[in-house]
């Protein structure tokens, strides 16, 4: 049993010596040697999809319009809950950037999904930053300059 599997590690030098003058233990580094000089080459190559795992496009901008909303909302009531919405924004963009920006899944996206994907991430993660510095920019409105009712001329 041991030489059907040992068979393909061991040369035809090795096989050519007698098994009663072989001392056991040489022929055991030998067989050790010549596994570590050998190298495991799978002869097909393995390909796993990612692009199944990965959330669609449309929940990219489902994350964005959402953060965008809640967060106009929150300012449009109270300026200063931007403190709220600014961390309502990064875990967006964490949720949205997760797997684009991991090396070891990143390079599989984009050449599964291409560059567009990658774009449109990239944007639907920074627009809630971009909505809350233009609510945060925003002025009020000025007040009417008479409190008092208009008159109408009749005539």
């Amino acid at each position: 049993m041991i030489a059907v599997i040992t068979k393909g590690l061991i040369s035809k030098e090795e096989r050519a010596e007698p098994a009663a003058t072989a001392n056991s233990a040489l022929r055991a580094s030998r067989l050790i040697s010549n596994v570590r000089q050998r190298k495991m080459i799978p002869v097909l190559p393995i390909f796993a999809e990612v692009t199944d795992k990965e959330p669609s496009v449309w929940f990219f901008c489902a994350c964005a319009f959402s953060c965008v909303l809640i967060s106009w909302q929150l300012m449009k009531w109270k300026k200063w809950l931007a403190v709220v919405a600014v961390p309502l924004a990064i875990l967006s963009a964490a949720l949205v950037l997760e797997e684009v920006r991991n090396p070891d899944v990143g390079p599989a996206i984009v050449r599964e999904l291409g560059y567009s994907y990658v774009v449109v991430a990239y944007v639907s993660a920074g627009a809630p930053f971009i909505a809350i510095m233009a609510l945060l920019s925003r002025r009020k409105k000025e007040p009417n300059q008479s409190l008092q009712p208009t008159r109408y001329a009749r005539g």
